[in-house]
């Protein structure tokens, strides 16, 4: 089972969180504090950021509706997508793609209570371009049987969602969850 969407979007290049990192520390380069990632520190230095200097104007952020690189993520995840097909046909593997829901496709941001702009979504924000792309190849039936399509379950809710500016409440998550478990549970398809 693959959960996609925001990540293709946010690793446009279809480089991995930490290729740098990687590549420094093969190269024998120093390695940073490793600290750095730890969610409190994060945490500390947004809060930091937020008090030491005025919110900037909200603005959409630069390069994100790039139409030649979101049309770059969705061909790579497509290509990616038919790899797994073939590889999970060859062991006798079903596999199943989620296409995960997004604050920034079809929730209606004013109940996100952990959003104070539309900047703070920085790459998280591309999915929002990319997602309709998606929709349309779903649209003409050429996702497979095998995708679960969740993008649009917050459309119309009134809810906050979220726990942060991505991450889902308990409750959020729970429904996804039954989602996925019924689409588990249905026979596979021809």
């Amino acid at each position: 089972m693959f959960i996609d969407g925001l990540n293709e979007f946010i690793f446009a290049n279809g480089q991995p969180m930490f290729t740098d990192r990687l590549r420094d520390f093969m190269a024998g380069k120093a390695v940073s504090n490793p600290l750095e990632d730890v969610p409190m520190v994060r945490a500390a230095r947004v809060l930091m950021a937020r008090w030491s200097k005025p919110s900037p104007a909200i603005q959409e952020p630069l390069n994100y509706d790039d139409s030649t690189v979101l049309q770059g993520t969705v061909d790579r995840w497509l290509a990616n997508k038919r790899l797994i097909d073939l590889i999970a046909s060859g062991f006798g593997v079903r596999a199943i793609f989620v296409w995960q829901p997004v604050p920034t496709y079809k929730y209606d941001l004013r109940y996100h209570f952990f959003l104070h702009s539309r900047t703070e979504f920085a790459a998280y924000g591309r999915s929002g371009y990319g997602y309709p792309l998606m929709e349309r190849i779903r649209a003409e039936g050429k996702l497979g049987l095998n995708v679960l399509w969740l993008a649009d379950i917050q459309q119309n809710k009134r809810e906050n969602l979220y726990v942060d500016s991505i991450h889902y409440t308990p409750a959020f998550s729970k429904e996804i969850a039954g989602r996925i478990y019924d689409f588990i549970r249905e026979p596979k398809q021809p």
